[in-house]
């Protein structure tokens, strides 16, 4: 507290006070921790717009749980576009952009949407527990 007086010293005084009261608790709040800590695991986050899985019929999706959703819905001409027995562009998104090697190579050896939708889904019940 600032004690208005004519003393010019005491009034210095009070301002340094002040101050380094001020700077100590600056420092307090500069050591809070800084890392962030996320419930979410990491192959349940959303994407950014630009990460997003691009479907052949203009969708997209930025999760994998929307992924087995759009999976379930769409067209039998946009799946057999993104999986056939050369290639998976689920599993490579799933591989890259999450980093989920272990659910990318069981969504290579799915072949139908069916069992797309029961890989990803028992993944996704996993994360959760």
């Amino acid at each position: 507290m600032i004690k208005y007086k004519y003393n010019k010293h005491y009034y210095l005084l009070e301002v340094r006070l002040l101050s380094k009261k001020i700077s100590s608790q600056k420092k307090l709040i500069n050591k809070a921790p800084t890392k962030k800590t996320s419930t979410k695991k990491k192959g349940l986050k959303k994407v950014n717009p630009e990460l997003a899985f691009f479907f052949s019929d203009g969708t997209s999706c930025d999760d994998i749980l929307q992924l087995s959703d759009a999976i379930d819905m769409m067209a039998d001409e946009v799946f057999e576009h993104h999986v056939s027995s050369d290639f998976n562009h689920f599993a490579d998104w799933i591989e890259h952009v999450f980093d989920e090697k272990p659910l990318a190579k069981k969504i290579r050896k799915a072949k139908t949407k069916d069992k797309h939708r029961i890989e990803i889904l028992t993944f996704v019940v996993k994360q959760l527990k």
